[in-house]
């Protein structure tokens, strides 16, 4: 009961936060938005510029095909070089009022101050009078967990805890510990790197296939980027695992090492599942850490030979 209170509680603090919670999930899009723009600064094929009514964005053009809008003397304002331009700004000009009203056309005026917030063209859009329901009940859902995930813990450990010994206890503590930050640097390696990377290729692969990226479903992406933070925190689990392994007997340093390249294979497979995009760039960015963590785990396995084999011949020695 504790635990399901503790989830409830935590599901209505993420509902009542939903719209900060978007706002950091969409962080990898807009760090992805800015790779975009930094990569397409002189090329005219790559860089979008956004469209302007006000202050909404209603659309963007190719910088490429802005030219043929200059020769066509469709684009107003004192902009000679297409690069200097960081915005088109649609302003309505009045061109009749009479008794039969007032007609207005829009006139394309190009901005090079560069002082407005140039957006990129793909856009998170909840499309359906459902849609952003069932986004907040994502957003609790996920939400809710992480936040109740602490309590939940505490609660499970107040029934087991009585049941066992001091030095169970001791090895349930530290696995705990040593699980949730490796599981924390997994999820934050997933935001802060893959996310990022991931993206932009994923808007550069459908490019390359002549398909648009201009608008992505929000419910889709806020699933997306979820459920591969919390698969790659659950993969930076697997020194805990292995580790385990070794110390109730069942593999040892040699044994892991012998499996070197089985692992190699292993974690390659695991990585191609876990890859968002499925481009061999991303792959190996999550393979080079999970390979890096099996690396690590023999080490320590080896000291643990070590110390042990130490103090058996003190032991020995001693007898």
């Amino acid at each position: 009961m504790k635990c399901v209170i503790a989830l409830a509680v935590g599901m209505l603090i993420a509902l009542i936060g939903a719209g900060y919670i978007v706002d950091i999930l969409a962080g990898p899009l807009k760090e992805a938005q800015k790779m975009e723009k930094v990569l397409a600064q002189g090329n005219p094929e790559k860089r979008t510029i956004p469209v302007l009514l006000g202050e909404g964005v209603v659309g963007s053009i190719h910088e490429v095909d802005l030219k043929e809008l200059q020769e066509k003397e469709i684009l107003h304002g004192a902009a000679t070089n297409l690069r200097d331009i960081s915005s088109i700004n649609l302003v309505p000009i009045q061109i009749q009022n009479d008794q039969n009203g007032s007609r207005y056309a829009l006139v394309m005026h190009v901005d090079t101050s560069g002082t407005k917030e140039t957006k990129w063209s793909l856009e998170l859009k909840a499309f359906g009078p459902m849609k952003a329901f069932m986004i907040a009940l994502r957003i609790g859902l996920y939400g809710g967990f992480a936040i109740a995930l602490p309590f939940v813990l505490y609660f499970i450990a107040q029934f087991v805890l009585p049941a066992l010994k001091v030095h169970e206890k001791h090895w349930l503590f530290r696995i705990t510990a040593f699980g949730s930050i490796l599981f924390a640097i997994g999820v934050a390696f997933a935001y802060y790197i893959i996310m990022e990377i991931a993206l932009w290729a994923s808007v550069g692969f459908a490019e390359m296939l002549g398909l648009h990226s201009d608008e992505w479903q929000a419910e889709e992406y806020i699933s997306f980027v979820c459920m591969f933070m919390i698969g790659m925190g659950v993969a930076f689990l697997l020194p805990l695992v292995l580790l385990f392994l070794v110390k109730i007997g069942l593999l040892n340093y040699k044994k892991l090492s012998d499996w070197r390249m089985y692992a190699v294979v292993a974690n390659l497979i695991v990585s191609a599942v876990l890859t968002p995009t499925g481009d061999p760039f991303t792959l190996l960015l999550v393979a080079f850490p999970l390979y890096l963590l099996y690396e690590i785990s023999i080490i320590i396995a080896w000291v643990w030979h070590k110390r042990d084999a130490k103090k058996e011949a003190e032991e020995q020695l001693g007898n």
